[in-house]
């Protein structure tokens, strides 16, 4: 059986927050020994105020190993443009916790990708999708609290996570671009992370 070497994981865009109307350039990552990449963007709407026009992640490549001139377009992903729905918690929840108290569950529906926000600290925020909703009581997500969250902490509803396959073989670079172009659009939480295939034996 084939054995596959990957990378360690590289952060295009760290866990950080983008205001309206603003883009973030990510640090490219260099790809020319990669076979292939994965990316995977998240994004998640931080206030209850619709974007007009959704927030567009654009996935870029380069034959080139430096100069910006020469990027191109591989992929383009737009955000919703619903008005989030922002749930406060109501009980202190520990790492590992799946159940999460709150007093309404309007417009939290299973299946859905919810961003868990922070109060204090920006890289904090998660993203995770519901499995479960007892009304106006809590919800169960699909895997445990990676810090502790609590009454100050909110569950938002109109988050994004974008995942897309890259062959690298006649690449030299890629990078993300998230725009967030609306005057009305709301403030977003966003991250962007790769790993590759760098060996096949």
């Amino acid at each position: 059986m084939a054995d596959i070497t990957q990378s360690g994981t590289q952060t295009i865009i760290t866990h950080a927050l983008l205001t309206h109307p603003a883009m973030i350039e990510g640090t490219p990552v260099a790809v020319a020994t990669w076979l292939s990449c994965v990316i995977t963007a998240k994004i998640a709407n931080i206030e209850a105020t619709a974007n007009a026009t959704g927030p567009a992640v654009i996935v870029q490549g380069s034959f080139e190993t430096s100069g910006d001139e020469a990027w191109f377009t591989l992929a383009e992903f737009i955000g919703s443009t619903t008005v989030a729905e922002l749930e406060n918690m109501t009980a202190t929840e520990p790492v590992g916790e799946t159940v999460l108290a709150c007093a309404s569950t309007a417009n939290l529906v299973v299946g859905d990708i919810v961003y868990i926000k922070d109060a204090s600290v920006v890289g904090a925020g998660e993203w995770h999708r519901i499995v479960k909703v007892v009304t106006n009581t809590s919800i169960t997500i699909d895997y445990g609290l990676t810090t502790q969250k609590d009454s100050s902490d909110n569950i938002n509803t109109e988050a994004d996570v974008f995942t897309l396959y890259v062959n690298c073989e006649a690449l030299k670079r890629v990078n993300v671009l998230v725009v967030h172009e609306s005057a009305t659009g709301s403030d977003l939480h966003v991250e962007v992370l790769a790993i590759g295939a760098t060996d096949i034996e």
